[in-house]
């Protein structure tokens, strides 16, 4: 981080102005921090800034939630970590699952880079603006975060456009590959920690983008009146989730078969995954494409699953058993239905500008803040 981005922040506990305690810091060549620590100025809670990622856990928690690396920069940085409480909610609990098992699909089952990320597949460019109905020259000079960040898709696609400024907030530790796949031109603010408690002051960006993720955060509407908060006046919100219509398939069998599959560890269910992408791929390559070949496009469209099947095909097999895997183990996944969609944009005082049935599984949204 920069200090410039200082002002951009706030304590996630009383949210009061923070400032930079300076004989705890390490620059780099060219100014930024790469080891520091943060203290609000008004509660004096402390925020470590570990290899240059700002991480913005409540004190009690960072026992909970930080990798030994990240516990030993802290105490060599003066914090305290102490022992995991007794007296965690199931909420936290169940944010803590949500963490680590996206953070072993990123880290470990599916670690994509520059190279992934050009393709002409889901990881593309192609595809992300598909799902966040943005084009490349909305983002030219604005101020944009990225929520729910991953392994670095959207974050890596959006800066290849000029930003202003580019923001992005994981819960997970897969944070720190992301600043790898950015050019240093780029002005970066990468942040770790839950978006519930936001720690982004109001009004600092132009564009807030949550991709495929909304659909697995603990609190949604929540988590959306955060994703429009930190907007200012006249800013686009983008969110992709799963939609309720047309996934019966995930909501009435996968979805309780989950209460079964999550008791197993996460390299079980990473197996099981392969049995459910090898009729997939099966089904795309001896089916799905072949009628979308020589079939017309009305009839194919009263196929079911035609639209995501087809998307699905444009990747290799391993993607399609990475989407199975993902779908398997995420502990919270919710399925929005359209009238959901529009009532959180609605509560916070936005308007729809766009809302699409992306491949007949998906809710592709983007609104005004007004």
């Amino acid at each position: 981080m920069k200090p410039s981005h200082i002002g951009l922040l706030q304590c996630i506990e009383c949210a009061g102005a923070l400032a930079l305690i300076d004989d705890r810091t390490t620059r780099a060549q060219d100014d930024s921090i790469k080891q520091g620590v943060l203290r609000c100025q008004h509660c004096g809670e402390l925020f470590p800034i570990i290899d240059g990622v700002v991480v913005f856990f409540k004190k009690m928690l960072l026992p909970l939630f930080l990798t030994d690396y990240e516990k030993r920069v802290c105490v060599s940085l003066g914090i305290a970590v102490g022992k995991v409480p007794e007296d965690l909610t199931e909420e936290t609990l169940l944010t803590k699952r949500v963490a680590d098992n996206w953070s072993y699909q990123w880290n470990t089952e599916s670690p994509w880079g520059k190279e992934d990320f050009d393709k002409d597949d889901y990881r593309g460019d192609h595809f992300f603006r598909k799902f966040t109905q943005i084009e490349p020259e909305e983002y030219a000079g604005k101020r944009v975060v990225v929520w729910c960040g991953g392994n670095g898709r959207e974050a890596y696609h959006i800066s290849k456009n000029a930003p202003r400024l580019l923001i992005v907030n994981e819960l997970g530790d897969e944070i720190y590959r992301i600043s790898g796949l950015i050019d240093r031109g780029i002005d970066l603010l990468l942040l770790r920690g839950d978006m519930l408690n936001r720690p982004l002051r109001g009004g600092v960006a132009d564009i807030s983008i949550c991709d495929h993720a909304l659909h697995h955060i603990v609190d949604k509407p929540g988590a959306f009146s955060v994703i429009v908060d930190v907007l200012a006046p006249r800013g686009t919100v983008s969110i992709c989730v799963y939609s309720y219509e047309n996934n019966f398939l995930m909501t009435h069998i996968i979805e309780p078969l989950k209460n079964t599959l999550h008791r197993m560890p996460l390299k079980v269910q990473e197996k099981i995954a392969l049995l459910p992408a090898a009729i997939i791929y099966s089904l795309i390559k001896l089916f799905y494409v072949p009628a979308n070949a020589i079939l017309p496009a009305g009839l194919c469209n009263k196929i079911p699953f035609f639209a995501v099947m087809i998307y699905w095909s444009k990747g290799p097999f391993a993607m399609i058993k990475v989407s199975c895997f993902d779908l398997i183990h995420a502990p919270v996944s919710y399925y929005f239905r359209q009238d959901e969609v529009r009532e959180l944009v609605r509560q916070e005082n936005c308007i729809i500008d766009k809302l699409i049935n992306t491949h007949g599984t998906t809710w592709s949204m983007t609104a005004r803040k007004w």
